[in-house]
């Protein structure tokens, strides 16, 4: 059976992503320094899968060596405050969650297999992440937040009408 991690787990997003994980019939682990999560999310998790829940800070280094994540094959990376609400309030650790965080789970795939070659027979890890809320909007809504290529490189529409100065 194929065990996967799901950071952020006590959140909206994670709460839901392990529920569904669970009900496929997989082994999850739920990481979730409950800051922004609510353990009410994660404590009567239905399905036949098993669960269990590792209070912890992804930002921690020691995330890498925790005795319960040894040998996931899936990482969902879902840990980082979505609400404006708490990212603004807090957004050196939201920053540090989708940074340091972001480079232990990735640090936590290669431990896990992540680089060894894809015919050695054991499951090549996979992680998911997700972008945080507020690092960019695309699609109908994407014309009120968008920043002209001279202000932002990466902006999803150029205009060929815009100065650089």
């Amino acid at each position: 059976m194929s065990k996967t991690l799901v950071t952020g787990a006590a959140g909206f997003l994670g709460s839901h992503m392990v529920r569904r994980l669970v009900g496929e019939g997989r082994e999850v682990v739920g990481l979730d320094n409950l800051s922004t999560g609510k353990a009410g999310n994660v404590a009567a998790i239905p399905g036949g899968g098993t669960f269990s829940f590792v209070a912890f800070d992804v930002t921690d280094p020691a995330v890498v060596d925790l005795p319960e994540l040894r040998g996931v094959t899936e990482i969902y990376h879902l840990a980082s405050p979505a609400s404006p609400k708490f990212y603004q309030a807090r957004p050196f650790d939201t920053i540090a969650v989708n940074t340091t965080g972001t480079m232990h789970m990735l640090e936590l795939a290669r431990r896990c297999g992540a680089s060894s070659p894809s015919g050695s027979g054991r499951p090549r890890p996979r992680i998911w992440c997700r972008r945080s809320s507020c690092a960019c909007r695309r699609g109908r809504r994407a014309r009120r937040w968008r920043m002209s290529s001279a202000t932002c490189s990466a902006s999803p529409t150029t205009s060929s009408s815009t100065s650089t100065g």
